[in-house]
């Protein structure tokens, strides 16, 4: 054997092995270090290895030389080595085991990478679970339908954790066919029921409905069929308005389907396994959400984000928080809804999810806009547009279109609005939501006909589960400014039972504050002015109590057009107190009020001293009713 032939033989099983190195020479050829480096420096001197690398016609050439039995060796000594490096290398042992042979160590591969993937699900790495699941049905030794059905419903649960939603469901419904077909009936159910989630996106979904219809006829076991029940009932309580159109917000519900099969999965999963009792939990809220099951729905999802936190499930976690955000918003509870966004948001962004993010900015979006700090507001709505486009999830141009027009409102810039929703046939206004919307826009800018024609519109799709209270209190505001008299006692039915509650959409993207302030809108359209301003009255702490700066400044507005509302002589301010007044009762700290006006902060300080002392009073929140009572702001 000449030099370069020395030389050949050791680089060739580096090259074998893909581990060029004095090091990986020794390790894979079984030599003394020192010959492994002389064998890099041979190459390099023959000009064959240059900066490292090999070049790629002597590499064929000395590989071929190699005898396969002993490639097959090395192959299966790098494997080995590489499946004990971790999780990390086991994509690259993979390959080394296909070309060793060695079933073995395929065996050995699939096992550590299916438990490294639960590994990284648990954790919320869901990039290294996706490419670990790839690398366990690479290796393809178990291969039996049960198994890929299994390595299915791992990856679903990846590629949902990437925000990869669709793709989720597609392996999940694969999932279900192998196990159907192999017998594995409990993996098919809960295939077929985690196909139902996340909640609001599959509803309707025909797919869904088919697969839990099947998995009903196999379901064995109390906790497997109560599951079916629930998911069952997510699936059928609402039907897409636009089956075609997927950016839409708009849907036909269907609680005398839905509800029966959700209220009897709550009720039996009492016993049952907690995942079994948390599905049943989100379902029964995702099917209740009617103004008169408030209560119930409070109780039902502070138990399901308790029990998704016992469970570690983030995207359950974000949905139940979600739903505890729109209660206690409609409850008036600001220390509630603070406590379940900031749940919401830790979660979501912990997690990494682009769709639980979505979420959680689209809710945050909504509150900013109650509390009238539009910065934050149009902050948290790019950020969620960004995340849906990313994502591409279900109804997120439509959800962005309508929070553009809210923010359009807040600018009280209303014409844009017709900007932001172009047409009738505009996917958003599917949405009875975003007709009221449009409705307001008309009403506001003069056109009466055009408002009580969207107005109409939605009232016709008026649903107690979809959102009911914010559409009606719009409604209202529509009535009263485009004086739509014949539709005023409708509305005022619909509302007077839930006077005392917050007008809030479904997933608090939206909220129009106490439902009093809108009541007071219809008694002012009856020139009912001593009602109109009994409601004003009782909106005060409601507004207060929640946070809700715009509100306050609404009932401001409305008791303006009330003739002799002060019902006491005011007391007499300078035009500075007036103007740090107004910014008081809007929600300003000294510190804000001192920084806009251009004054000092002692400056600011003295005056309110001074407005407090004229009111009577001696806190910034009764400053603010007071102020607000006798129409100084």
């Amino acid at each position: 054997m000449d030099e370069r032939e020395d030389w050949a033989e050791l680089v060739a099983t580096g090259l074998v092995a893909g581990d060029l190195t004095p090091l990986g020479i020794s390790r894979y050829a079984g030599v003394p270090l020192a010959a492994a480096s002389r064998a890099l420096e041979g190459a390099e001197a023959a000009g064959a290895l240059r900066d490292g690398a090999l070049d790629p016609e002597v590499a064929a050439r000395i590989v071929a030389d190699v005898d396969p039995a002993e490639q097959a060796r090395i192959h299966a000594l790098a494997a080995r080595h590489l499946i004990a490096q971790g999780q990390d290398h086991l994509a690259e042992a993979l390959e080394h085991a296909r070309a060793a042979g060695s079933v073995a160590q395929l065996a050995e591969l699939e096992r550590m990478a299916t438990q490294a993937a639960r590994i990284s699900l648990a954790t919320g790495d869901y990039a290294a679970a996706r490419s670990l699941i790839e690398v366990a049905s690479a290796a393809g030794v178990t291969d039996g339908a049960a198994a890929r059905a299994e390595r299915l419903v791992d990856l679903a649960a990846a590629l949902d954790g990437l925000g990869l939603i669709r793709e989720s469901r597609d392996a999940l419904a694969s999932a279900y066919e192998l196990a159907e077909a192999d017998g594995a009936h409990d993996l098919a159910v809960s295939a077929a029921v985690a196909h139902a989630f996340p909640e609001d996106f599959f509803a309707g979904d025909a797919r869904a409905s088919a697969l839990l219809q099947r998995a009903e006829a196999i379901a064995a076991t109390p906790d497997q069929r109560t599951a079916v029940s629930a998911a069952r009932g997510i699936v059928e309580m609402r039907i897409p308005v636009l089956p075609a159109i997927e950016a839409q917000l708009a849907w036909i519900t269907r609680p005398s389907v839905a509800q029966p099969l959700t209220e009897r999965a709550l009720a039996d999963s009492a016993d049952l396994t907690p995942e079994t009792r948390l599905t049943a939990l989100l379902a029964w809220r995702t099917t209740h959400r009617a103004p008169r099951h408030l209560e119930a729905r409070r109780r039902v999802s502070a138990e399901a984000l308790d029990l998704a936190q016992v469970l570690r499930h983030p995207g359950h976690q974000v949905s139940a928080a979600a739903m505890l955000a729109a209660d206690a918003a409609e409850a008036g509870d600001r220390a509630g809804l603070d406590h379940a966004l900031g749940v919401m948001r830790w979660i979501a962004e912990w997690d990494g999810n682009p769709r639980l993010r979505w979420q959680a900015h689209a809710l945050a979006a909504g509150v900013a806009f109650m509390d009238e700090d539009l910065e934050g507001a149009i902050a948290h709505r790019k950020e969620a547009a960004a995340l849906g486009m990313e994502v591409n999830l279900p109804g997120w141009p439509a959800a962005d279109r309508l929070f553009l027009a809210q923010e359009i409102l807040n600018r009280e810039m209303i014409a844009e609005v017709l900007t932001a929703l172009p047409s009738d046939d505009n996917p958003a206004l599917a949405s009875p939501i975003g007709r009221s919307i449009f409705a307001l826009a008309w009403a506001w800018l003069g056109d009466s006909a055009t408002a009580a024609r969207h107005l109409r519109i939605a009232l016709r799709q008026l649903d107690e589960e979809s959102s009911m209270l914010l559409l009606l209190s719009r409604a209202a505001a529509v009535v009263t400014y485009a004086d739509l008299t014949d539709i005023e006692p409708e509305v005022r039915e619909h509302l007077e039972p839930y006077a005392d509650r917050v007008a809030a959409d479904a997933a608090m993207w939206w909220c129009d504050g106490p439902v009093h302030v809108f009541l007071a809108h219809l008694a002012i359209t009856r020139r009912e002015f001593g009602l109109a301003t009994e409601h004003l009255d009782a909106a005060v702490p409601i507004a207060q109590g929640l946070g809700d700066a715009r509100s306050l400044r609404r009932i401001a507005a409305q008791r303006e057009r009330i003739p002799g509302a002060s019902g006491s002589v005011p007391p007499r301010l300078s035009e500075r107190e007036q103007e740090v007044l107004r910014r008081l009762v809007a929600g300003g700290t000294n510190a804000a009020i001192a920084r806009d006006l251009a004054y000092s902060p002692s400056t600011i300080r003295n005056d309110v001293s001074a407005i407090f002392r004229a009111l009577g009073v001696s806190t910034r929140a009764e400053a603010a009713a007071r102020a607000i009572s006798l129409g100084l702001v």
